[in-house]
């Protein structure tokens, strides 16, 4: 099974300070401190700007997020972003195809209150 590491741009995550700290012009060092951990593949998800997504061989591509018309509560998004990227991964899909899923589930769960999304509006499996 590969190693994946994804983790956030975002400076701190309760309050903790982590690998996001390294942003903007020190992103490639974060990368490369990343890489030195040896996962096979790096995702750093950033907000509201595309997900960058780092393989074994040392490629680095940019997703674009799913815009939404409105953002109501961003509690649980790097979550389900973490869980529509792993199950993706889990079932074959390339780390490209992954990022896209991951953004989808995020999408879907900051339209909603909460990290608790009603059923109807949750696919129950897709890719992107």
């Amino acid at each position: 099974m590969a190693r994946i590491l994804i983790t956030s741009a975002i400076p701190y995550i309760n309050g903790i300070k982590h690998l996001g700290n390294l942003v903007g012009s020190q992103l490639p060092a974060a990368i490369d401190h990343a890489q030195a951990l040896a996962p096979s593949e790096i995702v750093i998800k950033r907000g509201a700007e595309p997900t960058l997504v780092r393989q074994a061989d040392g490629r680095i591509f940019s997703v674009p997020i799913y815009k939404v018309d409105k953002v109501i509560d961003t509690t649980g998004a790097g979550d389900s972003f973490a869980a529509g990227y792993l199950a993706a991964r889990l079932q074959g899909q390339t780390p490209e195809v992954a990022a896209r899923s991951g953004s989808r589930m995020a999408s879907i769960v900051i339209q909603h209150a909460g990290a608790i999304v009603p059923n109807a509006v949750m696919p129950i499996f897709f890719f992107a």
